[in-house]
């Protein structure tokens, strides 16, 4: 997992937006690592408009990930629905 998350870290972070030309992005984005993924983000080209919600009604994710142990571990996306829940074998 990149920056050293596990699937449900990875899975709850912030997500990034391009609908119609323009790039949004979640407060959690503006705030990592003091700024640090978003200068990097602009210094790639990305132009931001103003933070969204993390209430917004899109980028519901449902992960999986197949462990280097053989087990597969999963998330919900605890922020798109208070009945998320990963379950299974």
């Amino acid at each position: 997992m990149d920056h050293e998350n596990n699937v449900k870290m990875a899975t709850d972070f912030g997500r990034i937006l391009g609908k119609n030309g323009e790039t949004s992005a979640e407060d959690e984005i503006y705030e990592a690592e003091d700024g640090k993924v978003l200068k990097e983000l602009i210094a790639r080209g990305f132009d931001f408009i103003s933070p969204i919600p993390t209430t917004a009604t899109y980028g519901a994710v449902q992960s999986v990930l197949c462990g280097r142990d053989g087990f597969l571990y999963g998330a919900a996306d605890s922020k798109r629905s208070s009945q998320a829940q990963a379950s299974g074998y």
